[in-house]
């Protein structure tokens, strides 16, 4: 059996954090694909999606703070 996550985004962000996410590393035993308006992230255990949406949710918050810092130092 195959757990799930969907992880859904504000529509101005979507495209650039499915990007980021699809970008990077997979975790092992996992797989992330596009869906309707965000991602699905299917493990084939508990542990496993635990990990892969912690390492996922991590790296959102880093791009989500790269892309502020960027759009900051640009309107300067």
């Amino acid at each position: 059996m195959k757990h799930t996550a969907e992880l859904h985004f504000p529509p101005e962000l979507t495209d650039y954090l499915r990007r980021v996410l699809l970008g990077e590393e997979r975790v092992p035993g996992c797989e992330i694909r596009e869906v309707d308006g965000g991602l699905l992230i299917e493990a084939e255990d508990l542990s496993r999606l635990r990990a892969a949406l912690n390492s996922y949710i991590r790296w959102l918050h880093i791009a989500l703070e790269i892309r502020k810092n960027v759009l900051k130092e640009g309107s300067k």
